[in-house]
């Protein structure tokens, strides 16, 4: 009975073929930006994850270029656009040279409208305050306006009293040796 179960055996392992693993591993045909059709269940989570990744992405990127000031808010919003839509694709091409990764439109549509949508946000925001910024300088600044009136005016009254020394011989005789001597 055991020279059986020791026969069966040998000709299981004996009768598969030889398994070849290939030095490296490529895609048959890797797909350059393809739409995922038919859709799943796991393009939904891609797309929410791309949205979610890319809305941050957008905010930081337009307060970047507002703050560095050399875009105005439209300019700083359309230059992250760009900048989100690049590194995107760029993201989305390298994904063909990946074995476990798929190249796809889908993602490059949505990470460049969450980046449209994170630098709206950052452009809403940054107006709103902007408005309240503003509105706190004038009050500042008004403030700051009446402090200094007063200073100068306490300042004056104070130096024209020092400024107008008493009246003596050794004075005047002081002024004219100096405007003899010039």
């Amino acid at each position: 009975m055991k020279k059986t179960q020791e026969t069966s055996f040998e000709t299981a392992t004996t009768s598969a073929p030889d398994l070849l693993i290939p030095q490296t591993f490529r895609r048959f045909r890797p797909e350059w930006l393809g739409f995922p059709h038919p859709q799943k269940r796991s393009d939904i989570r891609d797309a929410i994850v791309n949205i979610t990744g890319f809305i941050p992405f957008g905010f930081c990127l337009f307060l970047y270029l507002r703050v560095s000031g050399e875009f105005s808010q439209t300019g700083a919003l359309w230059c992250a656009v760009l900048i989100g839509g690049l590194t995107s694709l760029a993201i989305e091409l390298s994904q063909v040279f990946l074995p476990t990764r798929d190249s796809s439109a889908l993602d490059l549509i949505n990470n460049i409208i969450a980046t449209l949508a994170g630098s709206m946000l950052g452009r809403v925001l940054t107006a709103h305050t902007s408005a309240v910024e503003s509105a706190v300088a004038v009050h500042q600044h008004e403030s700051f306006l009446e402090s200094s009136r007063t200073l100068i005016e306490h300042r004056h009254s104070a130096s024209t009293i020092e400024m107008v020394p008493e009246y003596s011989k050794e004075t005047e005789k002081t002024f004219i040796d100096g405007a003899s001597a010039s």
